[in-house]
């Protein structure tokens, strides 16, 4: 965890258990950890496969920050996010093809962060499709100031939007990453 996240030796408790919580919300999203990273660290394809395939380990290794950090599982599945979930309780939403580029394959993106809003989680309007470079982008915070400050004020914006005029609110925000990514 502590490579993953760059914690330094002297991280604080609450430091890991941030890293731990993010781990556990995101540890299904495709491609948070690959078997690159996996072997990064020492982790070799032999020992996967031990345990049943890289998912399977993920999902222990979930489990078990879910006890460190103290989450119950009914509130720990609750909070875990489940694409397929996602789709049938929202069967009117075009996912398929990125709603900036009308490209295809799409990852599903959530506005707001998981981590900081779960409640949210299955908001029909906080879940938007878009390419995975967008989503790759996005997730690793790869912009300038500027475009940080347009996603976050997208974020309050999205929070006092009335429904059906929340994805609305980040027009700016994307409008900035898809220039950024052109440079």
């Amino acid at each position: 965890m502590r490579h993953l996240k760059q914690l330094p030796n002297e991280s604080d408790q609450a430091s890991i258990d941030e890293a731990k919580e993010e781990f556990y919300c995101r540890c299904d999203d495709k491609g948070f950890i690959t078997n690159e990273d996996l072997r990064t660290y020492g982790w070799t394809l032999a020992a996967t496969k031990k345990r049943g395939g890289i998912s399977q380990w993920l999902q222990a290794l979930a489990d078990k920050f879910a006890v460190d950090i103290g989450l119950n599982s009914d509130d720990a599945q609750e909070n875990r996010w489940n694409t397929w979930r996602y789709r049938q309780e929202n069967p009117g939403r075009e996912l398929t093809r990125c709603f900036l580029t009308n490209s295809i394959p799409t990852d599903l993106h959530h506005l707001l962060p998981r981590k900081d809003y779960p409640e949210l989680t299955y908001h029909p309007e906080n879940v938007v499709a878009i390419s995975p470079a967008i989503h790759a982008f996005i997730t690793r915070r790869s912009w300038y100031k500027e475009t940080e400050d347009l996603y976050i004020k997208a974020i309050n914006d999205w929070i006092k939007a009335k429904e059906g005029e929340k994805i609305e609110c980040f027009s700016s925000a994307f409008s900035s990453i898809q220039k950024e990514m052109m440079l």
